[in-house]
């Protein structure tokens, strides 16, 4: 009998392929944390007894969560028309991913969804954002404090998910030049500015006891949201057990999480 391995609900559905970057400086300041997992998947599915099998070529049948079984588990959408058409999904994540566009086109044949009304790739932190040339390349392999191969594995997983979710929407990735606050921050207020009454997505956090009063970055996140509500934004944080990066052993608040201009 082939061994079962649990894996973190969305992130084993989806298919990522990745390649190296070049090398791009940081900012000062504290960094954001992601913490996927990935196994590289097939098509086959199977459902037995109601529990999603994906199959793997080096471990077997292993239990994998796709589009419609979370769909099912969560009753999401709660109508058939609610699928997202005429909304904007900004998406926030450091570095980016160089297959993002080839990752969603892989996913959503795999799984028979149709591409989004519109995909765009937003540089952030970019003079001239709309050029996805300008998005930062770095080499995932080369600075381990950044973790650049995890964001870019956690960027194609949220712009995969985000689609399946919503496939009517318009998905926009924001692609931030580093992990550090100040570069998210500044992203993110690009996007605010060209992406009024959107949905912001992010799938980023750090506990709070790590912040070490670090106020300024704090300060500017609330601005940014505040700016963003007036302007018809909403924002959501990532799931708690993913703000809480490398914190399980002490009991602390996370930040994006528990800002509170972000909606639950």
């Amino acid at each position: 009998m082939n061994k079962l391995l649990t894996i973190t609900a969305l992130a084993i559905a989806a298919l990522i392929l990745t390649t190296p970057l070049s090398t791009v400086a940081a900012t000062s300041g504290y960094n954001y944390s992601v913490s996927p997992f990935a196994i590289r998947l097939g098509p086959d599915t199977r459902l037995p007894d109601g529990i999603p099998l994906c199959r793997s070529a080096s471990l077997g049948s292993i239990v994998c969560y796709t589009p419609s079984f979370i769909k099912k588990a969560y009753e999401f959408p709660s109508t058939a028309t609610l699928d997202g058409t005429g909304q904007t999904i900004v998406i926030v994540d450091a570095f980016g991913s160089p297959t993002a566009s080839s990752d969603l086109a892989l996913f959503d044949a795999t799984f028979g969804i149709p591409p989004p009304p519109s995909f765009t790739i937003f540089c952030g932190n970019s003079r001239t954002p709309f050029d996805p040339a300008t998005c930062p390349h770095v080499n995932i392999n080369a600075n381990s404090f950044h973790d650049e191969f995890s964001w870019t594995l956690e960027t194609s997983l949220d712009v995969q998910y985000a689609h399946a979710m919503a496939p009517g929407a318009n998905i926009v990735l924001d692609v931030a030049s580093t992990s550090s606050g100040n570069a998210i921050n500044d992203a993110e207020a690009a996007a605010i500015a060209a992406f009024p009454g959107a949905i912001f997505s992010q799938s980023f956090g750090i506990p709070e006891i790590f912040l070490k009063a670090n106020n300024a970055q704090i300060k500017q996140a609330q601005a940014n949201y505040a700016k963003g509500i007036a302007a018809g934004d909403t924002f959501l944080p990532p799931p708690a057990t993913l703000a809480r990066v490398r914190a399980d052993l002490l009991p602390t608040l996370s930040t994006p999480v528990q800002t509170q201009l972000i909606s639950p």
